[in-house]
């Protein structure tokens, strides 16, 4: 937000240029004598409150051989979740989930699906048991949207977003 200090008496400010005599300039704002100016606009913040999983397949693999096992699985499942958005402040699923992934380490898109002809793939470490889960997981956001306006005074909203995001999770047994 760019902040601009205005002192000229009876004057006119647009998008920078000052008309002298309080004729309207390009944009017509009109400012008050020792007023502040700020660049209209909004600002979002995401913040990540919850996860679950949507619908995933999982299971456990053992590796007694000496090399590392590369094993390719295929979903047992079709699933798919959309961008949902529980209040609307302005901003469509598609905006909120650019500035998701813009915002923060996730990839998420506005419709994730899984398919039963897919297949997602697992390596076993050499003489160890490991346990996995891929699918789709449900991400909660709590969205703040600040709007300022060019007098400076701001308006904050609060709504959540949820979005799907593709995820393999493995761990040792």
């Amino acid at each position: 937000m760019k902040k601009i200090a205005i002192a000229l008496l009876g004057s006119v400010v647009s998008a920078g240029v000052v008309a002298a005599g309080g004729a309207p300039a390009a944009h017509g704002v009109t400012v008050r004598p020792n007023s502040v100016y700020c660049d209209p606009g909004y600002k979002r913040t995401y913040k990540q409150t919850s996860w679950s999983w949507y619908a995933s397949d999982s299971g456990k693999i053992k590796n007694s051989s000496k090399a590392t096992v590369h094993k390719s699985i295929s979903y047992t499942f079709s699933a798919s979740l959309g961008t949902t958005i529980s209040a609307s402040i302005g901003f469509s699923a598609k905006t909120a989930v650019a500035e998701i992934n813009a915002q923060t380490s996730f990839s998420v898109t506005q419709t994730t699906s899984v398919t039963k002809s897919e297949t997602f793939s697992v390596d076993v470490p050499p003489h160890s048991t490991i346990t996995y889960r891929d699918g789709i997981v449900k991400r909660t956001f709590s969205v703040k949207q600040v709007q300022y306006f060019s007098n400076c005074d701001t308006r904050t909203k609060t709504t959540t977003v949820r979005v799907g995001d593709r995820y393999t999770l493995v761990k040792d047994a």
